[in-house]
């Protein structure tokens, strides 16, 4: 990734250091940066796909201490799609994202980044995939001892889970390394 040209603000380690422009908002905790960090920040305009701008948040090589609240405002987000959006961190190597989550308020997602980099919006529009392991055919159950369904999201991931069988609590454990329950 190369290098940003100038700063945009001088961030201290030793206090609150916070930078706002119109559409983009950053603030780390005390004692987030490891060192005095001469703060580059720059925008552009996003791809197809994205609901802002994409915002170059300093580079991923300099390491976050504690985690920074982050602020982007969303452009041409229709209404039915508000609490769908959230953050994606950019690959601008590859293009690929990975999710930051967030909130959506008064316009904005704001969510904690752990990571410096580049960030914009997009909405998560697909929902999570359940293939279950032990019924086929939708009936016959092939495990006598246990039921087990596979649990996938590409992009927000899956913030809870809850079984109910014949409409009554059951509990399930969740196995992140093979993503079932």
């Amino acid at each position: 990734q190369p290098q940003l040209k100038e700063s945009v603000a001088e961030f201290q380690c030793d206090q609150v250091n916070q930078f706002k422009t119109d559409d983009f908002s950053i603030e780390l905790p005390k004692d987030a940066l490891y060192k005095n960090l001469g703060f580059q920040y720059q925008s552009k305009d996003a791809t197809a796909g994205y609901y802002s701008s994409i915002h170059e948040i300093h580079n991923k090589t300099v390491p976050l201490n504690k985690p920074a609240v982050v602020g982007i405002k969303t452009k041409n987000l229709e209404v039915p799609f508000q609490q769908k959006a959230l953050l994606v961190d950019i690959d601008t190597e590859t293009g690929n994202y990975t999710t930051a989550g967030g909130d959506y308020k008064d316009g904005w997602i704001i969510t904690e980044i752990e990571n410096l980099g580049n960030y914009a919006v997009r909405i998560d529009t697909v929902p999570p995939t359940i293939i279950p392991l032990s019924i086929t055919n939708k009936s016959t159950l092939t495990e006598t001892s246990r039921i087990r369904f596979e649990i996938t999201d590409d992009l927000a991931g899956i913030e809870n889970i809850e079984a109910l069988i014949d409409g009554k609590w059951a509990l399930f454990e969740y196995d992140a390394k093979s993503n079932t329950i």
